[in-house]
């Protein structure tokens, strides 16, 4: 998931949907400037790649999933029944999660060394 680039994906999904910066800006709530800021970041919010997703009707998970996402024949939700939705979308939402609170944990051991060499300092 290194070479993972969620908001050139983002900007893959609004070309193929042929709309234009403005018509996806007031579909997700966004100003023109700021969807072109969110084209160049890396990362971006889960609650933003799910309005996208919901949007414009492609499957959560395909914003983290290699296979997914360069086919296009399963970025289409007619592809896909419910289960396999619902299934992709937990799997993916668990595993940014299990990312997420893995970053937390080694943040918190990091801030945990740097209190005690304070703490040394102090005495």
């Amino acid at each position: 998931m290194n070479d993972l680039h969620l908001g050139q994906r983002v900007k893959k999904v609004i070309e193929r949907s042929s709309d234009t910066i403005k018509e996806a800006a007031i579909k997700l709530g966004e100003s023109e400037p700021n969807i072109y800021k969110k084209f160049k970041m890396k990362d971006l919010s889960t609650e933003f790649i799910r309005r996208v997703a919901n949007q414009y009707r492609v499957p959560f998970s395909s914003f983290f999933t290699e296979s997914q996402y360069n086919s296009t024949s399963q970025l289409n939700d007619s592809n896909m029944t419910q289960s396999q939705k619902l299934n992709n979308f937990d799997m993916t939402e668990n595993q940014i999660l299990k990312e997420r609170l893995k970053a937390s944990e080694e943040k918190i051991v990091l801030l945990s060394e740097q209190i005690e060499l304070y703490k040394k300092l102090i005495k």
